[in-house]
């Protein structure tokens, strides 16, 4: 089903986001926020309607059977270039709300093996975003 609604470039990106928000089973304010600032620095904010693309992902969601064909799908239409960013992306997704369960862990590593992003990139990127997140939240490094 999301074969024939994941179609272009910018549709499989804000896909992937969705994806990596709702992993937790939810998505709250803060974490819509983030995805609506990562898509517009992105440069996706064009022409894209994200509540309309939101009902789509709901629609679609629960009848993926096989998430890694799924990532797959959307990274190929993606065609990321800088596969560091991209991940760092999804990360950040996940941290967002201070806390990353057992399922975004296995996300996080599918991605990171689609993106042939390895162990020690992983942890980098993981760390990197957290102390991010630690400079936002207290205001100092």
């Amino acid at each position: 089903m999301y074969r024939q609604i994941v179609t272009t470039h910018d549709e499989a990106l804000i896909h992937l986001f969705f994806h990596c928000c709702m992993k937790d089973g939810a998505m709250n304010d803060p974490e819509l926020d983030t995805v609506s600032d990562m898509i517009v620095s992105a440069g996706l904010n064009k022409g894209h309607n994200l509540r309309a693309e939101y009902l789509n992902y709901k629609e679609y969601r629960s009848s993926i059977k096989d998430e890694t064909r799924y990532l797959q799908h959307l990274i190929d239409l993606i065609r990321p270039v800088n596969q560091l960013a991209l991940f760092s992306f999804c990360v950040e997704l996940f941290l967002s709300d201070n806390n990353l369960g057992h399922s975004e862990e296995v996300l996080t590593t599918k991605i990171a093996n689609l993106l042939h992003i390895d162990a020690a990139e992983n942890q980098f990127i993981h760390k990197l975003i957290t102390q991010l997140n630690d400079v936002k939240a207290k205001g100092s490094f």
